[in-house]
Parts: C-alpha cells; sequence; structure tokens
C-alpha cells in the first residue's frame, strides 16, 4: 500500500500505557490486552508477529472498565487488523492472513494428485469484493470522526508500466470493480493511529475481497499435517486448471472428514 502519514491532535484520544510508557502497535497492544486474559497464551507465536502487526498504529482510550477480550474482538479485530485469536492446543494464539504475501513465503506446494484428493467443487463467491471503501478514524472527544478517508479506483493513464505494477490499491480496487461495479462499504475504526494504518487496512480488505476461490482438498495420507492456519501455499490442481496458485491454509475444523484441507486461492494483483 502506498504510504502516508499524519499527526492527531490531542482530543483524538493517545495511545495505551504500557508497562515501559505509552504503546500504539498493533503488536504491542494486542500483547498487552492478551495478558490480561485470565486464560494461557501462546507467547511464541504472538511474539513472532508482533513487529508484522506493529505496522499497524492504535490510538484511542478506554472511558470505562471493559473486558479485554471485548476489546479485541470489537475493536481491533476483522476490520482493522489481518488477524484472528483462536485457542489452539489449550492457549489462546493468533493467526496472521496474509493476503499480501509473496511466493517466497511459501512454506509448502500441494499438488491435487495420488494421496491428495478434492473431493468437491471448487467454491466461488463475490459476497466481501468491493470496489469502494470509506473510514471515518479517530473519534474526537466530541465524537465527530478526525477524518474521513475514501479508497477507489482512479482512472490513470495508460501504460506499460502502469500494467506492470502489481499489488496497488488502485489495481486492486480497479479489478474488484470490473467484478462487481459500485459496490462500497462504509466503516467506522476509531482505533485507528494513524492514515497509513487506514489505507493499509483498506487495502488488506480490498485484497481479501478478490479472494473468490476456495479449494477444498483430502489430505488421505496425512502428508500436509503440520500445516497450520495462515500457513502460506502454493497449489497446483491440474484438472481445474490451476498451478502453483499461492494460497493460504484454512483447514476446515468444522468438517467431519478430519483430514479435509481448504486453501483460500489468493488473486493475482
Amino acid at each position: 500500500a502506498e504510504d502516508y502519514s499524519t499527526v492527531w491532535s490531542s482530543d483524538t484520544g493517545g495511545t495505551y500505557p504500557g508497562p515501559g510508557g505509552a504503546i500504539s502497535g498493533a503488536g504491542d497492544v494486542l500483547a498487552w490486552a492478551l495478558g490480561r486474559l485470565d486464560y494461557p497464551v501462546d507467547w511464541s507465536t504472538v511474539r513472532a508477529w508482533r513487529a508484522w502487526l506493529n505496522r499497524f498504529q492504535l490510538s484511542g482510550y478506554v472511558a470505562e472498565p471493559v473486558d479485554p477480550w471485548d476489546l479485541i474482538q470489537d475493536a481491533w479485530l476483522d476490520s482493522l487488523l489481518p488477524v484472528a485469536v483462536v485457542i489452539r492446543d489449550g492457549r489462546l494464539t493468533i493467526i496472521p492472513w496474509r493476503y499480501d504475501a509473496k511466493r517466497s513465503e511459501a512454506v509448502r506446494h500441494i499438488e491435487v494428485g495420488p494421496g491428495l484428493t478434492h473431493p468437491g467443487r471448487i467454491v466461488y463467491e463475490l459476497d466481501r469484493v468491493r470496489s469502494r471503501f470509506q473510514v471515518s478514524t479517530a473519534l474526537r472527544s466530541d465524537g465527530d470522526a478526525r477524518e474521513v478517508l475514501t479508497a477507489e479506483p482512479r482512472p490513470l493513464e495508460y501504460s506499460a508500466a502502469l500494467i506492470r505494477q502489481r499489488s496497488t490499491s488502485n489495481r486492486v480496487l480497479a479489478r474488484a470493480r470490473t467484478l462487481v461495479g459500485e459496490v462500497a462499504e462504509i466503516q467506522t475504526s476509531a482505533w485507528c493511529g494513524d492514515t497509513a494504518t487506514a489505507f493499509l487496512s483498506l487495502y488488506w480488505q480490498a485484497v481479501r475481497g478478490l479472494v473468490t476461490r476456495y479449494v477444498t482438498v483430502q489430505d488421505i495420507t496425512g502428508e500436509y499435517e503440520e500445516l497450520q492456519d495462515g500457513d502460506v501455499v502454493t497449489l497446483t490442481y491440474a484438472d481445474a486448471g490451476i498451478s502453483s496458485a499461492l494460497g493460504l491454509v484454512s483447514r476446515d475444523r468444522l468438517s467431519p472428514v478430519a483430514q479435509n484441507l481448504r486453501v483460500i486461492l489468493l488473486p493475482e494483483t
């Protein structure tokens, strides 16, 4: 995503007071909140992704007593941060959904064939495709938004360089417009700490919206049982014309078939 920066005035709220002073990076704040839950935490995973999450800056204040879990779920996840907090092996852990992953980050290549079958149809959906986002950020003390930001395709002059350019907000949203036309989503993200975070958040949501294909495979031999939710992989399924497609693992834990492994195919933006 493009780089932006801003300075918020004092009436927009401030950063969290941590043990060593104020903290604003989402990774630090999330670790701070998880540490206040009366539940075991997988700290090795939380710390491993802390720097990655600190790209997102949070700003705000708590005016009354609140359960840390409600704060995590209602204020920060889903629309602001591309992570999930789940229970795994009896501990809380985080799953980073890297919709902007690169091929160099893939940990395994999955190929449909002997020992790895495709039991059903490839699922297509357009539910989250949006060609325009509007977000109100950082509330003032009077409840009004400090900034209202819009991300939408900008008409650009054709150039070969533009066509070669990958993974920009403009390119992603322009592709979304070809799929669904003018479809907007309006959000309020009061904990967004700066303009850079707002556009970074809107960017990953726009890329997530272009995820329209899910492939479920059945790992009969258990060769891929070590793969976890959020792992970056590549997938080849020759009968469906899929060759080394980049994807994210999302295990189907509600399936009665324990070996089912779902791969979210990332859009080639």
